[in-house]
C-alpha cells in the first residue's frame, strides 16, 4: 500500500491555473497525484528529484522526461484539494494564480 498525504489549499486568483509540484522520490516505482478528482500516475523508476509541471504537461526526474498516465489537473479559484500517493520527501506545491 502506498503512503498517502492530502493538502487542502485556496487559490486566490480569478481564473483556473496550473500548479507545479516538486518532491524528492525515495525510490518508489509508482506515484499518483489526484488534484480535484483528476488523476495523474507517474511511474518513477529511480530515486531523485521530480518536478511535475501541470502548465507544461510534463514530469521531469533527474533531468529526464518521465512518462505519465492520466490527465493534467487544473486548480480552480477557491478551495482545492490535492492527494499524493507514494513515498516522497520534502514535497512543495507552487501556485500560479492570475488576478484581474
Amino acid at each position: 500500500m502506498l503512503d498517502r498525504s492530502e493538502l487542502t489549499f485556496y487559490n486566490h486568483g480569478d481564473v483556473k491555473s496550473f500548479p507545479k509540484i516538486e518532491f524528492y522520490n525515495s525510490g518508489n516505482v509508482y506515484f499518483k497525484i489526484i488534484c480535484n478528482d483528476v488523476e495523474l500516475v507517474l511511474p518513477t523508476l529511480t530515486e531523485g528529484q521530480v518536478v511535475v509541471d501541470f502548465d507544461k504537461g510534463m514530469a521531469v526526474q533527474n533531468n529526464k522526461i518521465i512518462p505519465s498516465i492520466g490527465e493534467w489537473a487544473e486548480v480552480f479559484p477557491g478551495k482545492n484539494k490535492v492527494s499524493v500517493y507514494g513515498d516522497y520527501i520534502n514535497g512543495k506545491l507552487f501556485m500560479r494564480s492570475l488576478y484581474f
